[in-house]
C-alpha cells in the first residue's frame, strides 16, 4: 500500500513540474551581477600638462563676473602762448567736459604777444562771447600755470615730467621740439585750423580763403616736421554764402571745432587707453608752409565781402 502511494506521489510531482521559462528566479545571491557582465573600464591616459609658457583658458563664469577695467581720465597738459585766446577756448571746453588740465604751460615772449593780440582782436569782433582767461579758469578749477620764456626750455620738460602727463595739447603755440613732445606717455597733438595737407603753417584761415581752399581743422600728432604728423581726425568748417559770416566769425568757428576735437581725443584715451591714429601722409603730398603776413587778412576779408570764395557750401533747398 505504501509503495503504491509513493509511486502515485512521484507521478504527480513530475506531472506538475513548471516549464523552464516559468521557473522562479534564483535567489539574489545567485543572480549574475550586471556590473560583472561589463568589461572593466579602460583607464584614460593622462594628457601631458601644457608647457609653462601657454596660458590656461579662463572659465566663462570668471569672464562674466570679472568687472571691466576702471576708466581713467587722461592727465592733460596745455601748451600755448600766454593767455592765447585759442588756448582759452580749448581750456574752457576741456574743463566743461571734465578733462581739467594737469598743468598749463604758457610762453611769454614778443612772438606770443603778437599772436595773442591778433587772435584777441578776431575773437572780440566775432558774435560769440570771449572765453574766460586762463588765470580765471585755473583758479576756478584748481590747475597750475607755469609761465616760461620759451616753450622748448628745460623748465617745460621738467614740469611735464613732474606732472606725469599722458597727453600734451597745443592750444596756440610755436614749433615744439622733440625734447618736449617726447615726454608725454601718448605724445603731443595739435588741432591745426586748416585742411591738411593742402594748407600748413601760420594764418591758415586767412590763407585758405585767399587761395580758395576749404576751411577746416585737422587733429594730428606733433612731429619734428611742422603739421606733418599722423592724423587723428579732420573736420570741415562749411561756409555758406547766404550766411554772410565775417572773417572773425570763421576764425572763432575753427577754434570751437578744434576744442571739440581735443575733447574727442581725451574721451578716446579715457575709453581705449590710447590714441587711434591714421596712416601718416608722405611729406611730398603736403603743400607749402605758409608764413605770417599781415596783408593776407585784408585780402581774405575782401574775398568774403565780394562773395568770391571758391569753396562755399551748396545751399540746401527749402523743404515743402
Amino acid at each position: 500500500f505504501f509503495l503504491n502511494l509513493l509511486l502515485i506521489f512521484q507521478r504527480l510531482r513530475f506531472a506538475t513540474k513548471a516549464p523552464s521559462h516559468l521557473s522562479p528566479c534564483p535567489p539574489r545571491s545567485t543572480r549574475p551581477s550586471k556590473k560583472a557582465q561589463k568589461p572593466p573600464p579602460k583607464k584614460k591616459k593622462k594628457k601631458n600638462p601644457p608647457p609653462s609658457s601657454s596660458r590656461p583658458c579662463t572659465p566663462m563664469s570668471t569672464l562674466l563676473l570679472t568687472p571691466p577695467p576702471c576708466p581713467r581720465r587722461p592727465r592733460v597738459a596745455l601748451l600755448c602762448f600766454e593767455e592765447h585766446p585759442y588756448g582759452r577756448v580749448v581750456a574752457q571746453r576741456l574743463c566743461e567736459q571734465g578733462f581739467v588740465p594737469a598743468i598749463a604751460i604758457e610762453e611769454r615772449s614778443a612772438v606770443s604777444a603778437k599772436r595773442c593780440s591778433w587772435y584777441s582782436r578776431q575773437l572780440s569782433l566775432s558774435s560769440s562771447p570771449l572765453p574766460p582767461t586762463l588765470d580765471s579758469l585755473s583758479k576756478a578749477h584748481g590747475f597750475p600755470r607755469l609761465i616760461v620764456g620759451k616753450t622748448n626750455s628745460p623748465e617745460t620738460v621738467a614740469a611735464l615730467k613732474a606732472a606725469s602727463v599722458d597727453v600734451v595739447l597745443l592750444g596756440g603755440a610755436g614749433v615744439v621740439s622733440s625734447s618736449v613732445f617726447s615726454v608725454p606717455r601718448l605724445g603731443a597733438y595739435n588741432a591745426h585750423p586748416g585742411m591738411l595737407p593742402m594748407i600748413r603753417g601760420s594764418l591758415p584761415v586767412a590763407w585758405s580763403i585767399r587761395l580758395g581752399i576749404p576751411l577746416g581743422v585737422t587733429l594730428h600728432r606733433v612731429t619734428e616736421k611742422l603739421d606733418c604728423g599722423a592724423w587723428v581726425d579732420q573736420r570741415e568748417v562749411g561756409v555758406r554764402k547766404s550766411d554772410g559770416e565775417e572773417f572773425e566769425d570763421l576764425v572763432r568757428r575753427t577754434c570751437d571745432v578744434a576744442a571739440d576735437l581735443f575733447v574727442g581725443l581725451c574721451e578716446a584715451v579715457k575709453r581705449d587707453g590710447k590714441v587711434r591714429e591714421g596712416e601718416r601722409i608722405p611729406e611730398e603730398k603736403f603743400g607749402p608752409c605758409m608764413r605770417w603776413e599781415d596783408g593776407v587778412e585784408g585780402e581774405a576779408r575782401e574775398v568774403l565781402k565780394r562773395g568770391e570764395y571758391k569753396c562755399y557750401v551748396e545751399e540746401e533747398e527749402p523743404q515743402d
